[in-house]
C-alpha cells in the first residue's frame, strides 16, 4: 500500500510538472515579439532611404523586411547588422506607406508590423511638390526636468489636423499639446511637465503621440525630477 501512495505522489509530481512547462511554453509563444521602432525616411534622386532601430538579441534575428504599401519590396531579407534599406523603385510621385517587420529563426516567426512612416515622394524631375516626411521627432532634452521640446513634420497638400498628447504608462491621456490645422512644414511645441488642469506630473516614463489623417507615431520620454 505504501508503494503504491509513493508512486501516485510522483505520479501527481510528474503531472503538475509537466502541465506547468506546457504552460510557459504556450506562454513563450503568445508573448508579443519585440517590433523594429523609429522608423524615419530621406530622400534624393529616384529613391527613398529608410531606416530603423532594432536592439533585441532574442529570438534570434534572421533579417528584416520591408513593405510599401502593403506590398514586400524586399525580395532578399535585410541583413539583422543593416537596419536600413533603399527604396530605388519609385518612378512615380505619389504618397507612399512603409512598415517593416523582423523575421526570426524558427519557430519563432515574425513579428508585427512597425508603425507606419508615411511619405511623399517626388522624383527629381518634379520640384512643385515638397520634399516632405510625415514624422514625430525625438524630444529634447531625454531626460528631462520640466522642460523639453518636440520637433514635428507635416507633409501633404492643403492643411491637415494635427494631435500631440502626452500619455502615461498606464495609457491615461495626460496633456493635450497640439489639436489643429497645420500645413506642410516643420513644428516644434514645449511641454512644461504639467496637465491639461495645469498640475505638475510626477517623476516617471511617459509617451507622447503623433496623429495626422492615417499617420500616427508614438514615442518614449522622461521625466526626473
Amino acid at each position: 500500500m505504501n508503494n503504491i501512495k509513493v508512486y501516485l505522489t510522483c505520479l501527481m509530481v510528474f503531472i503538475t510538472f509537466n502541465v506547468h512547462a506546457f504552460m510557459m511554453d504556450h506562454e513563450t509563444i503568445v508573448i508579443s515579439s519585440p517590433i523594429p521602432t523609429n522608423l524615419q525616411a530621406s530622400m534624393y534622386e529616384n529613391r527613398v532611404l529608410l531606416t530603423w532601430d532594432f536592439e533585441f538579441d532574442f529570438p534570434p534575428l534572421l533579417g528584416f523586411r520591408v513593405l510599401r504599401d502593403g506590398m514586400n519590396v524586399t525580395p532578399v531579407l535585410v541583413t539583422p547588422d543593416a537596419k536600413s534599406f533603399h527604396d530605388v523603385d519609385l518612378d512615380v510621385v505619389g504618397v507612399y506607406t512603409y512598415r517593416v517587420r523582423a523575421i526570426f529563426e524558427s519557430p519563432h516567426g515574425m513579428s508585427d508590423l512597425s508603425e507606419p512612416l508615411i511619405v511623399n515622394f517626388v522624383n527629381e524631375i518634379d520640384d512643385m511638390m515638397p520634399v516632405n516626411v510625415m514624422r514625430l521627432g525625438a524630444n529634447f532634452p531625454n531626460p528631462f526636468n520640466p522642460f523639453t521640446s518636440i520637433k514635428y513634420q507635416v507633409s501633404g497638400i492643403g492643411n491637415q489636423n494635427v494631435e500631440i498628447n502626452v500619455y502615461n504608462v498606464r495609457g491615461q491621456r495626460v496633456r493635450t499639446l497640439v489639436n489643429e490645422l497645420r500645413e506642410h512644414g516643420e513644428y516644434s511645441v514645449v511641454w512644461d511637465g504639467r496637465d491639461n488642469l495645469g498640475r505638475s506630473v510626477s517623476s516617471g516614463v511617459y509617451f507622447y503621440q503623433m496623429r495626422a489623417g492615417d499617420f500616427t507615431q508614438t514615442r518614449r520620454m522622461v521625466l526626473m525630477k
